[in-house]
């Protein structure tokens, strides 16, 4: 009877990325300037996705948020 009760509760630990999409959302106004970001990629056309991708080509320090817009600018 132990046993099963406390295999009930027994989860596997959540994914990182479900887990920061969680606080992500929970949380917008501390993650707004990534938002704003992938907001402004997301609307632009062709000609300015590419002038946005030269920016982030042509950054010195390579942030996590830089490889995501460049993921993003080259589909």
């Amino acid at each position: 009877m132990i046993i099963n009760r406390g295999t009930k509760h027994k989860t596997d630990e959540p994914d990182n990325d479900s887990l920061f999409a969680k606080i992500k959302r929970k949380y917008p106004a501390y993650f707004w300037p990534q938002l704003l970001l992938e907001a402004i990629v997301k609307t632009a056309n062709k000609r300015e996705k590419q002038r946005l991708l030269n920016v982030v080509t042509q950054m010195q320090e390579k942030t996590a948020l830089s490889k995501q817009l460049t993921k993003l600018l080259q589909y």
